[in-house]
């Protein structure tokens, strides 16, 4: 059985969330990050908080996308997705550092998988959360997220969506019927 492609139907997801209307507001959310993440990123260590998302690095991510989906379909127990709940940035990092096909995915693009790994996070919080925003969820950003990974997103909205339908349509493309 294929494993869904992840990666991909969570970006186009974020996407579809940020265009949606929601019923009622809140105020900040609990944060995304993680206790450790928080520390490192207080200790002025690299961390997902602390990572400056580039034009650079989010079209790496959207490439990796691409080839993450040729990896899967070569090996559909492949596992590119990170388990926010379960996994901080240096696990996942950890974890497709173990796995040949993912890392070769990665650094085909010229990053290294930690650099990926901290741009995924930092990308896809500031997707949810100014997803929440446009659509009323938020009314402030929770505590923890970098305000200038959401503004790189608001900045760089129509670019990303693009990336992100070009990347829904691969998924589509790819995906069995059966």
């Amino acid at each position: 059985m294929m494993r869904p492609l992840f990666p991909l139907a969570l970006v186009s997801l974020l996407v579809a969330c940020a265009q949606s209307e929601a019923p009622a507001a809140t105020t900040a959310a609990p944060a995304a990050s993680s206790a450790p993440a928080q520390a490192a990123a207080a200790a002025g260590e690299p961390s997902a908080t602390n990572h400056v998302l580039t034009t650079a690095n989010v079209d790496a991510f959207f490439a990796i996308q691409r080839n993450f989906a040729a990896a899967i379909q070569a090996d559909p127990e492949l596992d590119p997705a990170i388990n926010i709940s379960e996994e901080d940035t240096a696990t996942y990092a950890a974890r497709l550092e173990a796995t040949p096909a993912l890392r070769a995915a990665i650094t085909q693009q010229g990053i290294s998988v930690r650099e990926y790994a901290m741009t995924s996070e930092a990308l896809l919080g500031a997707l949810m959360a100014q997803g929440a925003l446009d659509a009323g969820l938020l009314q402030e950003l929770p505590e923890g997220l970098n305000p200038q990974h959401v503004e790189f997103v608001r900045a760089n909205k129509a670019r990303i969506e693009a990336m992100a339908r070009s990347i829904g349509d691969l998924g589509d493309s790819s995906r069995d019927d059966g």
